[in-house]
C-alpha cells in the first residue's frame, strides 16, 4: 500500500524535487520491457516493485488517466493478445503472480484445468470485459481514456517493439524531449531482448515464465469461436480504434 501510494503521488505530478515519467500499459501490454530500455536511456532509475527513489526515477504502472499529472508515456498491444497473455500470468501463474489472486480468480471463474486455455479462455475474456479482474477496468477502458489523450507525450507498440526495438525506444525519448543515437538504442535494445533476458529464442514457450513466448499474433491459436464473440462484444471497437482491425470481419474470419 505505502508503495502505491508513493508512486501515485509521483505520477500526480505533485513532486517538485526530481522528474518523474510515466510509464503506462494496461497489464501485459509490454510495459515492463519498455520501462528497463527507457530508463536506461534517459539515465535514470527505474525501481521495479519496490519503493520509488525519492530522486528522479522512471515509474510504471497501471494508471486511469484522471490521477496523472506527469510525462506520460503509452505502451499500447492488441488486446487479444493481451488476453491470451493475461491468462497465463493470472491463471496458469509465474514467478510474479500473486497465488491468493490466482486462486480465488481460478475458484471464481470455475476453472478445473487451467492449462486448457482455449476452454477457459472465454470466461476469462467476459471477467475482464467486465471488469471484473485487477484493474477492474478492461483493456478497451484503458485504451478509450489514453488514446490521443493530450497527457500523453508519447505512444508505443508492443508489436513495433518487436519489428525494431531500438527505433521505438528512440522514439519514445526524442518524444520526451531527450536525444539518444541510434548506436546507443541499439545497445540498450540488445541488452533488453527476449533473447537475452529469457536465454529463448522469440517462440520457445515457457508458460511459467513472466517472459512465456514473445510473440506477436499468438491469439490466433488460442482463441476458439467464442472467445472472438466475446472479445468482439466487450472490446472490439478499442481494437478497430488502435488499427488492429478496420472492422470486425477477423471475428468469423477463424
Amino acid at each position: 500500500k505505502v508503495n502505491g501510494a508513493s508512486r501515485l503521488f509521483l505520477a500526480s505530478g505533485a513532486a517538485k524535487w526530481g522528474w518523474f515519467p510515466l510509464l503506462n500499459e494496461y497489464p501485459k501490454c509490454g510495459g515492463s520491457w519498455m520501462a528497463q530500455m527507457l530508463a536506461d536511456a534517459l539515465e535514470i532509475r527505474f525501481p521495479r516493485n519496490r519503493l520509488p527513489h525519492a530522486t528522479s526515477c522512471l515509474l510504471h504502472g497501471h494508471y486511469q488517466e484522471k490521477s496523472i499529472g506527469t510525462d506520460v508515456v503509452i505502451v499500447n498491444r492488441d488486446g487479444r493478445d493481451v488476453m491470451v497473455s493475461l491468462y497465463y500470468h493470472r491463471i496458469v501463474g509465474n514467478q510474479f503472480t500473486a497465488s491468493k489472486m490466482q486462486e480465488e480468480l481460478i475458484t471464481k471463474l470455475g476453472i478445473d484445468d487451467p492449462a486448457d486455455v482455449e476452454k477457459y479462455l472465454p470466461r476469462f475474456i467476459e471477467a475482464v470485459g467486465k471488469r471484473e479482474i485487477y484493474p477492474y477496468y478492461s483493456w478497451s477502458d484503458f485504451c478509450d481514456q489514453w488514446h490521443q489523450n493530450p497527457k500523453v507525450c508519447s505512444a508505443v507498440k508492443y508489436e513495433e517493439m518487436k519489428a525494431d526495438a531500438a527505433a521505438a525506444l528512440t522514439k519514445a525519448v526524442t518524444d520526451l524531449g531527450m536525444e539518444i543515437s541510434r548506436e546507443k538504442a541499439q545497445v540498450i535494445a540488445g541488452q533488453y531482448s527476449f533473447t537475452a533476458q529469457s536465454q529463448r529464442k522469440p517462440g520457445e514457450e515457457n508458460t511459467k515464465s513472466y517472459l512465456r513466448k514473445g510473440i506477436v499474433g499468438d491469439w490466433q491459436k488460442k482463441f476458439s469461436a467464442e472467445s472472438r464473440e466475446i472479445f468482439d462484444h466487450h472490446m472490439g471497437e478499442a481494437l478497430i480504434a488502435l488499427g488492429y482491425e478496420t472492422n470486425s470481419s477477423w471475428v468469423r474470419n477463424s
